[in-house]
């Protein structure tokens, strides 16, 4: 475990190194159900007037997870390419992103979070996008664990089982495994 404290702006695009060691700009929010199907929605991201410089927005929901799941790793991709863009901190050292996961649903939101991964996803999702770029990632945060606010319906604490029995706590474990065999993070160590 690693404690991390963070604020609401943490990061801005004009200072990507140094204001902070670890960011949690990677969401990986994308399980949702639309029309009472399961779907994905990526989400898209570009340097702008949002929040720390970062604008984001929905895509369009698909059925398919590998175009989903190319998107997102596409935003892991550019987010490590901006950082290692910019120039060092100080200290030589670079900020490091740790992946938000979608653990949780809001049941009254249309087309977003609406929907809780089963444990299936949870590994898939995990060992298919977060491992598959673990070289350029600090760690996962399985976002959220206990409910972070009342319309939160759903939230891995109380969930820990799918509607099949499938062992989501498992499926962390399973992705944790992935992670933990991790070479060094390239991103972290100081500019040479």
């Amino acid at each position: 475990m690693l404690p991390v404290y963070g604020e609401s702006v943490a990061w801005h695009r004009d200072a990507r190194n140094g204001c902070v060691d670890y960011e949690g700009w990677s969401l990986l929010y994308p399980f949702v159900r639309i029309d009472g199907r399961p779907a994905y929605r990526s989400y898209h991201w570009a340097i702008g007037r949002g929040l720390g410089g970062v604008e984001q927005w929905p895509g369009p929901p698909t059925t398919c997870p590998d175009s989903a799941k190319a998107r997102y790793r596409e935003t892991i991709d550019s987010l490590h390419g901006l950082i290692r863009q910019a120039p060092p901190a100080p200290d030589g050292t670079r900020t490091r992103l740790i992946v938000l996961m979608q653990a949780y649903a809001i049941d009254s939101r249309k087309d977003l979070w609406n929907r809780m991964p089963d444990a299936a996803e949870m590994r898939d999702w995990g060992i298919d996008v977060i491992a598959r770029r673990k070289e350029k990632l600090a760690g996962l945060n399985w976002y959220c664990y206990r409910k972070a606010a009342d319309f939160y319906t759903h939230c891995l604490a109380d969930h820990p089982r799918d509607p099949s029995g499938g062992d989501r706590m498992q499926a962390v474990r399973a992705v944790a495994d992935a992670l933990r065999t991790a070479p060094a993070h390239p991103a972290s160590q100081p500019a040479r």
